[in-house]
């Protein structure tokens, strides 16, 4: 649930490979289930977040998305939320327009960034990058569309 939720924040496809892991351990803790699993992983569908963050010790895991280009991102609970509305996931607050597709990691980012600040590029790679992003600004944040997709009511049984 929680990576088809970043996946939803975001326009990416969530077509990569992914993986969730505990802070100071080796050992994958969930993984797609399409994929043949580690040594000591769970499957996703065997693990699911409310169970792992209702252990007060389980504050927060690292999920890891596109295993080769290796994109990581800490998941804290800051805390539970009584709401009168049931969410089954509600977006909060976000910045900055996501990564594209294939777009090199953290680094391949920044010099994304560098170069669309820019405006221009001054070696055949740099220009080749340029149009490579058009449409795409590291700035473009709509936090009001983004919860459109984002937000999803909790269903009555």
């Amino acid at each position: 649930d929680l990576h088809e939720a970043i996946q939803a924040a975001g326009p990416g496809t969530g077509g990569h490979l992914y993986a969730f892991k505990q802070p100071g351990r080796t050992n994958l803790f969930v993984q797609p289930a399409s994929d043949e699993p580690e040594a000591g992983a769970l499957l996703a569908e065997l693990c699911p977040l409310e169970a792992f963050f209702s252990n007060p010790q389980n504050r927060e895991c690292e999920y890891v998305y596109d295993l080769s280009e290796g994109w990581r991102h800490t998941v804290r609970l800051e805390r539970r939320v009584k709401d009168r509305a049931r969410f089954a996931r509600r977006l909060l607050a976000g910045a900055r327009a996501f990564p594209k597709d294939d777009m090199e990691g953290v680094r391949g980012y920044r010099e994304c960034v560098s170069i669309h600040g820019a405006g221009q590029g001054e070696t055949a790679r740099e220009r080749n990058l340029l149009r490579w992003l058009r449409g795409w600004d590291p700035d473009l944040f709509d936090l009001e569309i983004a919860k459109e997709i984002f937000d999803r009511p909790r269903k009555r049984m």
